[in-house]
């Protein structure tokens, strides 16, 4: 199901209307049928995979509670969820890595599928890990399907927390007349970015796999355009999602706050993707050490944390490459905010300084983009066509 045609729009209008019909205490189970339904449309022969998943978090969720033994039951019940994960999205390319051709009729989704598989496991492993923080009581089934699987997130996130989400479907959430207004304009926001912009930045964008026709000027037009599609794309179906949500009365997270207007790379990641930005820190790099034992092991464990970001985009090289590059710009910008605070370089910025930061910052960005858009090769080519290299 197409997120910006009038289908989706009357789904929700249905969706709501009986929402609002309902008494407090079935509005939760409403949404999460709906949300079923919606799931089982974009792909319903993958249905039975996420039931299982979904009774397999619920399971371990109560198993983790009641022991003693935390830790190791987190493990098993993650790493469960990973390699459902893994054979879902990355079977093809990792039978393809080892050799082996890819099994009939398996063709793993990509990271915006119908399916928004990466989005959903990793709520569930926030779940895991959450119950076992103590941060909220293990949910059913149905909660969990209802939390994994709700529908305005099902494209594109954010990766919400059960502890902030479920209590508003159980409680009933009750839409006021603030929340349609939010609602309504966040939405129109959505579909302006998508239908008007991202249509249009896209056309231009695509000229970046022409690399040996064009010349270097329009390669940076194709970069630039490209820079911006992905984010009024990505932001446009966020907005959806929030607008959505707030139609039934739930607070959803924001996912992007102008990350394109930050004036260093770590300040763009608290503003891009944001609920991932946070799931990664909390869930892989705090767990690897984060950056209590020295400068160099936070580096290691920078690149490793946005090396397997790259990896949840997507199955390729050029993902990963993709994290890496961020990984490593990271650990270059930690190195140097540690060099100025060690020999008090302190300046104020003028305005001048910051612009530079500014343009050093979107550059560095953009020019990852072309690692995440296309493959290492083509990547390459394009590099040395913004050098006038290229033909």
């Amino acid at each position: 199901m197409n997120w910006t045609d009038v289908t989706f729009a009357l789904l929700v209008g249905a969706a709501w209307l009986v929402y609002r019909l309902l008494p407090a205490r079935r509005r939760g189970h409403w949404l999460t049928l709906v949300s079923v339904a919606v799931f089982a449309l974009e792909g319903a022969a993958a249905l039975g995979v996420v039931a299982a998943m979904v009774v397999w978090t619920s399971r371990w969720g109560v198993r983790i509670h009641r022991t003693s033994a935390k830790r190791r039951c987190v493990g098993a019940g993650v790493a469960g969820l990973l390699v459902m994960l893994a054979a879902g999205k990355y079977g093809n390319w990792l039978l393809g890595l080892a050799g082996l051709p890819a099994l009939a009729g398996v063709h793993a989704p990509s990271w915006l599928g119908p399916l928004g598989m990466s989005y959903f496991v990793f709520r569930m492993i926030s779940y895991l890990v959450d119950v076992a923080q103590g941060k909220h009581e293990p949910g059913n089934a149905w909660a969990i399907a209802g939390y994994a699987l709700f529908f305005p997130t099902l494209p594109a996130g954010p990766i919400e927390r059960y502890e902030a989400f479920a209590p508003q479907v159980a409680a009933g959430a009750e839409p006021t007349l603030e929340d349609l207004r939010a609602g309504a304009l966040r939405i129109a926001a959505g579909l302006f970015k998508k239908i008007v912009l991202a249509d249009f930045l896209l056309e231009w964008a695509k000229l970046m796999r022409e690399s040996q026709t064009y010349g270097a000027g329009w390669m940076w037009v194709a970069l630039y355009a490209y820079t911006l599609y992905i984010y009024v794309d990505f932001s446009g179906y966020s907005d959806m999602a929030v607008g959505v949500a707030r139609l039934f009365g739930i607070r959803i997270r924001e996912n992007f706050n102008w990350p394109y207007l930050r004036t260093n790379i770590a300040e763009f990641w608290r503003h891009w993707h944001m609920s991932l930005t946070a799931f990664i820190t909390e869930y892989i790099y705090y767990p690897l050490g984060g950056n209590r034992k020295g400068l160099t092991r936070a580096g290691v464990n920078t690149l490793i944390a946005m090396g397997l970001c790259g990896m949840w985009h997507g199955a390729g090289w050029h993902f990963i490459a993709w994290g890496l590059y961020h990984g490593a710009g990271l650990t270059v910008y930690r190195v140097w905010r540690k060099l100025r605070e060690t020999y008090g370089w302190h300046r104020p910025k003028s305005k001048a300084r910051k612009a530079l930061a500014w343009a050093v910052t979107f550059h560095f960005v953009a020019l990852g983009w072309a690692l995440f858009y296309m493959s290492l090769g083509e990547a390459l080519r394009l590099y040395l066509a913004l050098l006038g290299l290229g033909g």
